[in-house]
Formats: structure tokens, C-alpha cells, sequence
């Protein structure tokens, strides 16, 4: 999903580009409830309600992010928050799947 949504703005491997660089994606969100909310919202939504910083950083909110909320299921976002948190946050699978609040049937 990653791949398929968010590389072409920031990057093949979260490097950044268009859109800024993932790498310590849980210092600007330590609250995966938050991030979520972002992916969500998109830049435009996240400003008409929240303001004019987003993160725990308060990072003024510019450029272009888009809202995927129409676009994806509130489960897929969940969880590229959380391949996003593992991947470029240097956390475990298992800690962002629990901070992302993802429910993993048994086999």
C-alpha cells in the first residue's frame, strides 16, 4: 500500500521527495492515533481544524498532503501508519501494530 499511495511523494524508501522524509515518523508522531489522523485528513483538512502545526514537533503545516480518507479504508490506513512506524521509526512490527490499534487474527 505504501508503494502504491505514498512513495511517489515521499520516496521509494521514505527518503522524502514532494513530500517530506519519514525517518523518525514517531518523533513528529509520537501517538499513532495522531498520525492516523493526518493520513486521514490530509494537510488542507488538518489545518481547518486543528491549525497551522501538526506533530509533536509542531511542524507548520505546508505543501500538498492529500486526505485518504475517501481512499482508503480506515483499516488500510492503520495500517500504513504502522508499516510507516516500523519501517521508518525504529520500532517493532509488534509495537506499531499495538500503538496502531490493529487486530491480527490467528491463523
Amino acid at each position: 500500500m505504501y508503494g502504491n499511495v505514498c512513495s511517489a511523494c515521499h520516496g521509494n524508501s521514505g527518503q522524502g521527495g514532494v513530500g517530506p522524509s519519514l525517518a523518525g515518523v514517531t518523533e513528529t508522531f509520537p501517538s499513532c492515533d495522531d498520525q492516523i489522523e493526518w493520513i486521514s485528513l490530509g494537510s488542507d483538512n488538518w489545518k481547518q481544524i486543528y491549525g497551522e502545526v501538526y506533530g509533536a514537533p509542531g511542524n507548520p503545516v505546508e505543501g500538498g498532503m492529500p486526505s485518504h480518507a475517501e481512499s482508503l479504508s480506515p483499516q488500510e490506513i492503520a495500517a500504513v501508519a504502522a508499516w510507516e512506524r516500523a519501517t521508518y521509526g525504529g520500532i517493532t512490527v509488534e509495537a506499531a501494530i499495538a500503538q496502531c490499534g490493529i487486530v491480527v487474527a490467528d491463523e
